[in-house]
């Protein structure tokens, strides 16, 4: 079993370089060796200047701005010690 889990780790490690390499941007820390949580923070620009209206909870205040970036969506995926275990078999 310890080998499984050795062997998931291993695969683990090189799916997260693959994964780097290719969007490095998105990417956000080396941590994962450590705590097995892939960090991902991915930056959202829109295709053109668009007008946002932001309401408040209640409705009773409003606002508005002109923006063309938002700010960027951050994922937080943990891996389960066994992930990748479905391949060995």
């Amino acid at each position: 079993m310890d080998t499984d889990i050795n062997l998931c780790a291993a695969l683990q490690v090189e799916e997260y370089e693959v994964l780097r390499a290719i969007y490095p941007d998105w990417i956000s820390d080396d941590d994962f060796n450590t705590d097995r949580i892939l960090h991902l923070e991915i930056f959202v620009e829109l295709p053109q200047e668009s007008l946002v209206q932001v309401v408040s909870f209640d409705g009773t205040a409003e606002s508005s701005a002109t923006v063309s970036v938002l700010p960027p969506i951050q994922i937080d995926v943990l891996l389960p010690n066994d992930y990748s275990s479905h391949w060995l078999y």
